[in-house]
């Protein structure tokens, strides 16, 4: 008569119901929603950012042009009239 406690092949008869094989365990939901929370939070963060630098852009073009605006139509008028003196000149 054979003992309980005998072997087949690799295998024992009375194996503890614990030595299961352990299979890893998720991560908890909430740190995932946590995680992608913090990203949304820097996606926003950049995106203002971004708003920021081209208002900026445009503010700085607008001071710029107005100011070359202001200057160009001097020059433009100092160019008319040195223009219309040289044909003066030449008529004469």
């Amino acid at each position: 008569m054979k003992n309980s406690n005998d072997t087949i092949g690799n295998r024992t008869h009375d194996l503890p119901a614990c030595s299961a094989v352990h299979q890893p365990t998720e991560p908890p939901r909430a740190s995932i929603i946590i995680i992608i929370i913090i990203i949304i939070i820097i996606i926003i963060i950049i995106i203002i950012i971004i708003i920021i630098i081209i208002i900026t852009i445009i503010i700085i073009n607008r001071s710029s042009s107005s100011s070359s605006s202001s200057s160009s139509s001097s020059t433009s008028t100092s160019s008319s009239s040195s223009i219309i003196s040289m044909l003066a000149q030449e008529q004469k």
